[in-house]
């Protein structure tokens, strides 16, 4: 396979993301640069170039993230081990929240009906659980129980999974989308909400930015502990609940199987909702 057939089959997966024109253009220049040779030496090669043409660490970061991902897509195994990835400087992570008032007017918007069901659905799961991407991504109509009030939310990459209560002010709006299908290019959804909302988009923002203002309005108002599982951080290996998920399947006569919820859990969730920043914003009435 040549460095065409690699990058023609790189694109076809960034098909639909809004930022496969800027991954295709780093693919293409590493290709380029490691003249076909995809080996951990011309991958090292290519970011000492990179260093000594001024680019910031971050940059570097993203640059190797898209070639180990050329790697992945074309069933090569990549010769850097975890640790061997760039370093960026903590003074250099450009990981943006947004304001809690930014926040509440995305929220009025879509209560005025200027989006879809899916965008609000979206965007009240977001607001209300600090959704990840990916999160959003994986949830379908078996994860919504709504005779109990409950949703199940996947995760990755080690993150805990669990269940969660529906409050009653978001349920109308989770309960008008059918969550199907399965969806990519999440980041494509939550800038056309940015351009209906009025907002100018700007780069690095997307849908953990509201996870990063939630979780800062809350670690304001609780106990740590508290935050962190709401927010469905990776569990210690003796985190028996985590590895639990916070609920309880029960089997009975016939085999028919229910799950029900922890008590713990749900006195968390209803602890974070009295404290919640934003779920007052979709429970007030529409102007």
């Amino acid at each position: 396979m040549n460095s065409e057939e690699f990058l023609e089959r790189y694109a076809k997966s960034l098909e639909g993301t809004v930022t496969r024109d800027s991954a295709l253009r780093i693919a293409s220049d590493f290709l380029s640069f490691a003249g076909g040779k995809l080996e951990r030496e011309a991958i090292l090669a290519y970011e000492r170039h990179l260093a000594g043409g001024g680019f910031a660490p971050g940059t570097i970061a993203k640059h190797y993230r898209v070639i180990r991902r050329l790697f992945k897509v074309n069933e090569i195994p990549f010769p850097m081990s975890p640790r061997e990835g760039p370093v960026v400087p903590e003074e250099d992570v450009w990981a943006p929240a947004l304001t809690p008032e930014l926040v509440e007017d995305m929220i009025g918007v879509a209560k005025d009906g200027r989006f879809t069901p899916q965008e609000v659905a979206f965007l009240a799961l977001s607001t209300t659980y600090g959704l990840r991407a990916v999160e959003l991504r994986l949830l379908e109509p078996k994860d919504f129980d709504f005779e109990g009030d409950t949703v199940f939310i996947h995760s990755a990459k080690g993150s805990r999974q669990r269940y969660h209560l529906i409050p009653e002010e978001i349920l109308p709006y989770v309960k008008a989308y059918d969550f199907k299908p399965r969806l990519s290019g999440l980041q494509g959804i939550y800038v056309c909400l940015e351009s209906k909302a009025g907002i100018t988009h700007s780069y690095g923002v997307g849908w953990h930015s509201i996870r990063r203002t939630l979780s800062t309005l809350l670690e304001d108002r609780l106990p740590y502990q508290t935050v962190r599982d709401f927010l469905r951080w990776k569990s210690l290996s003796s985190d028996m609940p985590g590895r639990y998920y916070s609920a309880r399947r029960f089997v009975g006569r016939g085999g028919i199987e229910t799950i029900s919820m922890m008590p713990s859990s749900k006195d968390a969730d209803l602890v974070v909702f009295k404290s919640h920043p934003f779920l007052p914003c979709w429970g007030e009435e529409e102007k």
